[in-house]
C-alpha cells in the first residue's frame, strides 16, 4: 500500500471520528447557490443530523434564504426527522445574518443551541456540506428549478431515498435505521 493511500485512509478515518457524536447532539446546516437561469440563483439548504447522517434538502428563493426561508427549511427538517437536535451548527462560510435572531428564537423554542458561523476543522467538511454534495445533478437542473414547489417535492423524495443508503459508521444498518433509534432523543418543539 502506498504512503499516499495510507494518508488518505487516515484522513477519512479522522473525518469519520470527528462526526462521531451521541444521538441528537448536533445538526449541520449548509447552503449553496444554484443557478436558475437568466442570471437568477436559488438557495439550496441541506440540514444533516451528525449522528444518523439523515439529511433534509430544500430550495428557497434567494431573497428568503436569510429570513423566513431558512426558518421554514428548519421547521420542515425537524418535522421530517421527528424533532430537533440539541445543537444546530451553521457551518456555512456566510452564515445568514438577518435570520440570526429568528433562528435563535426558534432554537430557544426547541430548547436547543444555535451556533452561527461555527466551522469544522480546517480541511474537514461538516455533514451538512457532505449532504449538499450528494444531491444528484438531475435535481439541480435549471428545468427543475423553474418551479420551486416541484423541485422541493423531488428533494423530499430524494431525502426519503437517502434514508435507505447504508450508514457509514454502523455496519448492517441504513441511515433510516439509525434515525429511528435517534428519534427518541430529539427535542420536540416547546421541549423547554
Amino acid at each position: 500500500m502506498s504512503r499516499q493511500t495510507k494518508k488518505e485512509g487516515a484522513r477519512r478515518r479522522a473525518a469519520r471520528a470527528e462526526w462521531t457524536v451521541e444521538p441528537a447532539a448536533q445538526a449541520d446546516i449548509c447552503r449553496g447557490l444554484v443557478p436558475r437561469g437568466h442570471g437568477e440563483r436559488v438557495t439550496l439548504v441541506a440540514v444533516a443530523l451528525a449522528y444518523s447522517r439523515a439529511s433534509w434538502f430544500e430550495y428557497c428563493a434567494r431573497e428568503e434564504d436569510e429570513g423566513p426561508g431558512l426558518l421554514r427549511v428548519l421547521e420542515h427538517a425537524w418535522g421530517f426527522f421527528g424533532g430537533a437536535p440539541r445543537t444546530w451548527r451553521c457551518d456555512m462560510a456566510a452564515a445568514p445574518g438577518r435570520a440570526h435572531g429568528a433562528v435563535e428564537e426558534l432554537a430557544r423554542r426547541y430548547g436547543a443551541q444555535w451556533l452561527r458561523g461555527v466551522a469544522c476543522k480546517p480541511g474537514a467538511a461538516g455533514c451538512g456540506e457532505v449532504a449538499l454534495r450528494q444531491v444528484p445533478a438531475r435535481l439541480l437542473a435549471q428545468v427543475v428549478l423553474r418551479d420551486l414547489d416541484e423541485a422541493n417535492r423531488l428533494l423530499r423524495d430524494f431525502a426519503r431515498e437517502h434514508l435507505q443508503r447504508p450508514h457509514p459508521g454502523q455496519a448492517g444498518l441504513s441511515v433510516g435505521d439509525v434515525l429511528d433509534g435517534e428519534r427518541g432523543h430529539l427535542l420536540p418543539p416547546g421541549a423547554r
